[in-house]
Parts: C-alpha cells; structure tokens; sequence
C-alpha cells in the first residue's frame, strides 16, 4: 500500500488488480496453444455502464495485448476514476478478463472487461479463454506499526472534512483510512446537495407569492403541538424582522428549518435549532477557504422549502472532494491518505481507544496507534442487507434490497463503537429514497430531469398520487401503497424543465434505449410510450398546472410550486423511478463534541464519530459534523 502526504482524489492510491505475481507472457487457449490476434487497433463497447455507454480502444499485437484506453465514457466523476485507471493496466499487465472489479466501481469495471471483450473479439481472439487466465495474488503477512496524531475511518463527506478540518487547524501527522479505492463514499453518489439557511445574496433565489401564503398560513395556523411551540416565537420573531427588511429573497431561518424537519422526520425542532449555523460555517468556510463555489439555491424531493444547493460544475457531490483535494495541494497539508485499507478493529488500552488495527489490500497488516484517538466517519449500513432486515420496522425489508448509498456503507464503524461499549439509537429509522434507478437501485435524477421539489410525480395509470413536496418517507409510502404490479411511478417535465435542455440527442436516446426516458412530442405521445391512457395522463398535467398557477392544489394540498413547475412545451418527458434504501439514520450515540457515550451516557476516552455513522445524523451535512468536531479534538490536544 502506498502512502502519501496529500491527497489525489481522482487516483486510486494502489493499483488495485495489479498487486503482484500472476503476469503471463501469452495467452493459453483452452487447447493449450497461444492465442492469436490480428494485429491492430479496436474499439469495443459496452452499453452497460452505470450511466450509459463505455468506449475503449484496445491494440494488439499477434500474441499480445499491448494497450487498453477508455476513451468515451459518461460515469460518475471520482466514483469512477479507479476503475477507469486500473482495469485498463491489470488487464495488460495480467494478459486476462478475469480481472476483479474496483471495490465501490463495480459496474463500470464490469463494463470496461466487457468492452475490452467486445474489441479482442473483433481482433479474433479467445474472449472465453481470457476469462480463464487466473491471476495469483501473493497476500503479505507483513505487520507495521504506525504512530499519528489522530486517525479518521472513512473517506466520505464527515473523513475528509474531518482530515482537513484537522490540519487547518494545526495539527499535523492525520491519517485518513477508506476502504474503497477512492475517496467519497455515499457523498460522491448523491446529488451533493446541502442545506445553506443564510445564503449568499448570489445564489439565493427571489420569493413568490406561493411561498408568502404559505408562511403566512403557518403563522395563522400557529405550532401544531409543544415541540412545535418551543421554537414558534422565534419562527415569528425572524419573519417579522425579514419583512421589516423589505427583502425580496427568500425567506429562511433555523426555527423554520427545524419546524419543517420535525414535520417530515418527526426530530424535536429544539434539536435542530443549532443545526443551520453548523452547516452555515461549514458553507462559509467551503467557499471562501476552501475555495468551492456553489450553485443558485432550489427544492430537492421530500424537502419542501428551497434551501438547497451543491458546488458549481461538477457532477453529484464530487466538487467537494475536488475542491479538497486541490486545497490539500496548495497548503501542503500534512494529510497522509490509504485507501483500499479497511479498518477491521480498534485498539483499546486501558479503557481508551488508542488507535486501530487496518489491513490493506495486499495483506499487509498495520498496527496505528494515535495520540488524539479516532474518529469513526464510515457512513451508515443501507448496503448491509442482514442490518436491514435486523432493524427494519417499517418497509418489510429483504436482504436484497436495493440501495443508493455507496457500497461501502455496510455499517463498519457503528460496529465496531459497539463492540467496545458504544450504545446505538434509532436503528429502526431508515430512509427510504424514491429516485433508484428500477434496475440497480442506484440515484438516477430521472435519467437528467431535474429532481427538484417542481416535478410532476404520476403512478403507473398516469395519475398523480402525492404532494411532489411531501417528506421522502411519505411519498415512498404512497408510492407502496399504489395498487400496481412493481413500486414505480414516473416523473413528469417538458421542454422547459426538464434539464434536459444541454443534453446531446445521443444522450437521450441511450436513457431512452435503455429504459431510463420516456419522450413525447406531445402529452399524448408521451402516454402512449409509457403504457398510459392519454386522456387521463393528459387530465392530470392540466389539473397539475391549474395547482402550480393559482398555488392551489385540489387533490393533496400541496402550496409551494417553483416558478416554471408548469407542465406546457414539448418534448414531454418521463423517467421512471423506484423506492431504494437511501440513508440510515439511525447509529451511535455522540455528545455534542463527538464522543462516542455508552449506554449509561459516559464518554469512550478517544473515540469520536461523525456522518451517517451517528444516531440522528445523515446526508451532506456530514461535512459540517466532521470540520465541527475535528476542530474540537485539536483545541483539545492544544
């Protein structure tokens, strides 16, 4: 495993598939004589990535393979990075197709092998007999002890925030640990979106009398309960003042942020009431030191109010690890990362947690003693189908539901706090997310529709069927409750809002070709390549404008609708999405500082955690948690 003082986000630290031993100098056939290629350049395809189409160009010589290049590809940024730099290299090196995908890049690895298959096909080589060239691995049984100032588990939003965080603040010697070949866990599959409650006044977006209505019926309709009352007067006390300010943005504060909250997950508002100036500072401090800039605040499915936004130009949440790993570069930081290196447990000593025990991919074995403890940031279990179906109280979970989160959230690190006492809460509360792809369960955003909280949402009959702005929990639950065959529904836009409007053709017909897009020149056209009666989905789009112009909905009271909602200029689109496990919410319990407590509340000396990995906490916000608490553990080493 190699190491090193910064970080290289888009590089996987150690070739994967390439580790040692195994190198063949030809190909056998199965008749045990050297395969035979006609020499030259190929290209070959694959129509199975995760986002579409997969080129490579592959060259060889009469008994060799010579070079492997990916040269058109349309994968996620970061997430597919090691993949598209390694499988290429392990098979010309290794002269096989039997080479292992790249942890947490498994379909486009798949469609890479795939690809390069197609070409030595063409080539008139033995596909068949290159799967068969085994490749052996020689395991290390090395050990090697390390020493750092603080160790943090887990390369996602809350680890690298947390690393950096770290160094920012002085202290030199971090270690950051992640298990896949890169950096970004679930952060780097999401939409990246994250909450800015006190925007900017460049991204945040003009008001609408659609928005005024429905601050001025909460306000008349007053808190619904005693949590509610709680933090009313200040919801109040905020708004009078912004209309005393004369201000034309968007109204926002924290009490409205947790009313809202409390409304759609059932947290006690009080809880949240800290939460916006958290995330607020992170913002800050991602733009004017980090470097990052952010996009035009809007809505996102199951949250209704639009405080949202993510970094500009890049794809999902790999803006963050970009801007990171460039800010890393430039100061120098003293940050060393490993990836492909699970931690497998931690070291305790004398009732402490000391440091942990990590395993590389190679086999070797480190011993890492930390002097300021560890951090746990290794996100939650929705890939863990037994912690699942374990703690599943609500969907009839199975363990092979389908999910969105990154492969590695298989729920390590809240494992491993328990097993040194840490105490667990709300493991029962699993967010389910409706926009997985039907087939892999993976974030799709409608094949490029924009998946705002201004979309149409319609059942397999072409109906609506819930308030679009409803919290993720409800409208998932509408969408089970829907009596059809499967849980899928289709998202409904047009010409204007779909976000389609800088997607290639050849783009849309590779999601239409593979299932993902359903186009129309008109609503009846549309109805009728979705399977659909097109007087009933053309009653719904009329019905549905009439809410999003006179903010009146009929059919589910919804009250807030973006400008441009309106369903009205060819081409008509439809995606068609499933329910997948998203998030967990649920896991160890924490003290505001990070302290991993125990069942009786005590603190674990040394043990810290942040992200997914804590009971309450979950999503992008995890940046905020791991620069919070990382701060804390350095002023505290000071």
């Amino acid at each position: 495993m190699k190491m090193r003082r910064s970080l290289s986000l888009f590089c996987a630290l150690a070739l994967a598939l390439t580790a040692c031993g195994g190198n063949t100098d030809s190909t056998p056939t199965p008749g045990g004589e050297t395969a035979i290629y006609t020499a030259g350049t190929y290209t070959g395809v694959s129509a199975n990535g995760r986002n579409g189409e997969v080129k490579v160009s592959v060259t060889v010589s009469g008994d060799a393979i010579t070079e492997v290049k990916v040269t058109e590809h349309e994968e996620t940024q970061g997430l597919s990075d090691p993949a598209i730099n390694d499988i290429p290299a392990a098979i010309v090196e290794h002269q096989s197709l039997a080479v292992d995908a790249i942890a947490g890049a498994t379909i486009t690895s798949n469609a890479i092998l795939e690809a390069v298959a197609d070409a030595i096909a063409q080539a008139g080589g033995d596909v068949e007999a290159l799967k068969k060239v085994t490749i052996q691995k020689e395991q290390s049984t090395e050990v090697k002890d390390l020493e750092v100032n603080l160790v943090v588990v887990g390369g996602g939003a809350a680890g690298i925030s947390a690393a950096v965080s770290a160094a920012y603040e002085g202290m030199d010697n971090v270690l950051l640990l992640e298990k896949s070949a890169s950096l970004g866990g679930n952060a780097i599959r999401s939409g990246g979106f994250i909450e800015y409650v006190t925007p900017t006044d460049d991204i945040a977006i003009e008001t609408n009398d659609g928005y005024t209505n429905t601050l001025e019926q909460m306000i008349k309709d007053g808190p619904a309960d005693e949590m509610e009352a709680a933090v009313w007067d200040a919801f109040v006390s905020d708004y009078e003042a912004y209309k005393k300010s004369g201000s034309t943005k968007l109204f926002d504060c924290p009490a409205l942020l947790a009313i809202e909250y409390y409304r759609s997950e059932g947290t006690p508002p009080i809880y949240n009431m800290g939460y916006p100036a958290l995330v607020d500072e992170f913002d800050r401090w991602f733009v004017d030191e980090i470097g990052g800039k952010y996009t035009e605040l809007h809505g996102i499915v199951g949250y209704t109010w639009p405080r949202w936004t993510s970094p500009v130009g890049y794809e999902r949440g790999t803006g963050y690890f970009d801007c990171f790993d460039k800010y890393i570069e430039k100061n120098k930081l003293d940050i060393t990362i490993m990836t492909s290196t699970p931690a497998t447990e931690l070291i305790v000593t004398d009732g402490a947690v000391t440091g942990v025990v990590a395993k590389a991919e190679d086999g070797t074995t480190y011993n890492i003693t930390s002097k300021n403890g560890v951090m746990l940031c290794t996100g939650g279990f929705a890939n863990n189908g037994k912690m699942m179906v374990q703690y599943d109280t609500q969907w009839g979970m199975n363990e092979n539901v389908k999910s969105d989160n990154c492969p590695g959230a298989t729920g390590d690190g809240i494992v491993m706090a328990q097993s040194v006492g840490g105490a667990l809460d709300g493991m029962e509360n699993i967010m389910m997310f409706p926009m997985g792809d039907v087939v892999d369960g993976d974030f799709v955003g409608g094949a490029g529709i924009f998946a705002g909280s201004s979309n149409l949402f319609v059942n397999m009959k072409g109906e609506r069927f819930v308030d679009e702005t409803a919290s993720r929990f409800a409208i998932c639950h509408a969408i089970f409750d829907q009596e059809q065959a499967e849980p899928i529904y289709y998202i409904i836009t047009d010409g204007i809002n779909s976000g389609l409007a800088d997607a290639s053709q050849e783009d849309i017909d590779l999601a239409v070709k593979a299932g993902a897009l359903y186009v129309g020149e008109t609503v009846a056209d549309l109805a009728k390549t979705m399977g659909v009666d097109p007087a009933v989905l053309e009653n719904t789009i009329q019905q549905y404008n009439t809410a999003c112009e006179t903010y009146k909905d009929e059919l589910f009271g919804r009250t807030t609708f973006a400008d441009g909602s309106e369903i009205v200029q060819g081409p008509f689109y439809a995606a068609p999405n499933t329910p997948v496990a998203h998030i967990t919410i649920g896991g160890v319990v924490t003290d505001e500082q990070g302290h991993v407590l125990t069942e009786d509340g005590d603190i674990i000396p040394g043990l810290y955690a942040a992200g997914e990995t804590v009971a309450g906490s979950c999503g992008i916000s995890a940046f905020a948690y791991g620069k919070e608490y990382a701060k804390l553990i350095v002023e505290d080493a000071k």
